[in-house]
């Protein structure tokens, strides 16, 4: 009985909390742009993202506002608030042949 439960939450965690992911901004998509990302962040008692830093951004200007607008959708289980979280993202173009 005690593995259903625990089966039964964990399926409906992993669906609750499955947006919590980052796509490729559109407008460095629509400029053909590749790049990386490393990002600092807080999830507060609440569950929600807090206090985004950004660490590096090459090229800079073209991935940040993208991912802060998503991570601020993001969302935790209440009650286990974390600090520091690091956050890298590759941004590849595809190149055409």
């Amino acid at each position: 009985m005690r593995f259903i439960i625990v089966l039964i939450f964990s399926l409906f965690s992993s669906f609750v909390f499955a947006d919590n992911k980052i796509t490729y901004p559109e407008r460095a998509w629509q400029l053909h742009k590749s790049g990386d990302v490393d990002i600092l962040y807080n999830i507060d008692e609440r569950g929600y993202v807090d206090n985004i830093r950004v660490i590096n951004e090459e090229p800079k200007g073209f991935f940040v506002r993208g991912i802060k607008n998503q991570m601020d959708n993001w969302r935790f289980p209440k009650g286990h608030p974390r600090k520091d979280i690091n956050l890298s993202v590759k941004f590849r173009y595809p190149k055409s042949k």
